[in-house]
């Protein structure tokens, strides 16, 4: 229960957060002339959000190989965006965004990528010595 509370739980919470953002009528998100903040917002939430997921697959079984923990939290981040964008079409004041589904994808993608360069290479036995 204690590694579910200290990997996953976070996840699933800041998953929660982003249903319950998305579920608010007529949000409008601040702008600044000619600089779209909501873009930068949908980057970094979903940024922070592949950074736990990421962290909730790897540990969900020391079976589990880095390329498959990021894998798995791909898949599961581009489902999760074209749900979260897509069921926004039926929030009063709301609409599905492509732009801020790309956006979200961008922070997810990024941040898969920085945690791929950061993983160590993984070494076969057949190393010359």
């Amino acid at each position: 229960m204690l590694r579910f509370a200290k990997f996953s739980l976070p996840a699933l919470l800041d998953g929660a957060l982003i249903i319950v953002v998305s579920t608010i009528a007529y949000l409008k998100s601040p702008h600044i002339k000619h600089i779209p903040l909501d873009k930068f917002a949908h980057f970094f939430e979903y940024a922070i959000f592949a950074f736990l997921v990421h962290r909730s697959f790897s540990h969900l079984s020391s079976k589990i190989k880095p390329g498959t923990a990021l894998v798995m939290s791909f898949i599961f981040l581009l489902i999760f965006g074209i749900i979260d964008e897509s069921s926004q079409r039926f929030i009063p004041g709301r609409d599905a965004n492509i732009l801020d589904f790309l956006s979200d994808q961008a922070g997810a993608v990024v941040m898969l990528i920085i945690i791929r360069l950061k993983q160590p290479r993984e070494t076969g036995d057949t190393a010359e010595t």
